[in-house]
């Protein structure tokens, strides 16, 4: 495994002579912090395979310069994933790229599979059934996340959105996931391309 880094962003590629790069859009915030092992277990399994895979951290999140509180952070994701293609094609010499989304990572994947028709083929894991579907969840888990311990002081409350393990939503981000198209839409913009789908979702 070799650290790199594009633009502001941290990235680990995970080396094999393959001529197919995996570019894996991992899940976000709290969501990322729980898939981390297992993501890079992936990535390991994926190059052992023979074929490269690049993990990176989305824009302020992670290694990767910037923090959650900064606006439009939804634009700046879109970005992130646009920057790793980029990167796999100009800087890695890829070939063929698959693009592999996790969670909110497989809406943003299958988003940049839609605009760049050279992508080879994509997988979405676990994915929401759309950007308002997620930042539910994540408002639920902070329900379950954000208790503290029996007979501790409640936690402070943020001003503007909330948190789930400490990472934030910003009411300007929520409103930004709301607008991302739905799963089912994303799915069948992509009718007759390789698309693996891996999800226990409703749709």
């Amino acid at each position: 495994m070799q650290a790199l880094s594009f633009g502001k962003h941290a990235a680990w590629l995970h080396d094999a002579p393959g001529d197919t790069l995996v570019v894996m859009c991992g899940a976000q915030g709290y969501e990322e912090l729980c898939t981390q092992r297992g993501w890079h277990e992936l990535a390991e399994m994926i190059s052992a395979q023979g074929n490269p895979a690049l993990r990176f951290d989305y824009a302020g999140c992670g290694d990767s310069a910037g923090d959650d509180m900064q606006p439009a952070r939804v634009e700046a994701w879109r970005g992130s994933v646009r920057q790793a293609i980029a990167y796999a094609r100009e800087k890695l010499g890829a070939r063929k790229i698959v693009l592999i989304g996790l969670r909110l990572g497989a809406l943003l994947a299958a988003e940049a599979a839609i605009e760049d028709k050279g992508i080879a083929g994509l997988a979405l894991l676990g994915a929401p059934a759309s950007g308002r579907a997620f930042a539910r969840e994540m408002q639920v888990t902070a329900s379950v996340v954000g208790v503290p311990p029996e007979g501790a002081a409640p936690w402070p409350v943020p001003a503007d959105g909330f948190q789930v393990g400490g990472f934030h939503f910003t009411r300007e981000t929520s409103a930004a996931l709301g607008k991302l198209p739905k799963l089912d839409a994303l799915t069948t913009a992509l009718a007759g391309r390789p698309l693996l789908r891996l999800t226990t979702e409703a749709a």
